[in-house]
């Protein structure tokens, strides 16, 4: 697994952060709702998509 130094240049990158952000407004009391569901989505697409433009996970999977 290789680190990705210009990982900031990747637009993944900044999508991952805009869903990580959701955690912000994210329903802690209301997690069982749809809204709860779909802000839980997000969020761990957005941790995904960080990562993913972290490392280089190419080589693991072609």
């Amino acid at each position: 697994m290789d680190f990705n130094r210009e990982f900031y240049k990747v637009k993944i990158f900044w999508l991952g952060l805009l869903g990580i952000s959701f955690l912000r407004v994210f329903p802690w009391q209301n997690v069982c709702t749809t809204k709860g569901i779909i802000f839980l989505i997000i969020i761990v697409v957005g941790i995904v998509l960080v990562l993913k433009s972290l490392f280089n996970f190419t080589r693991y999977f072609s």
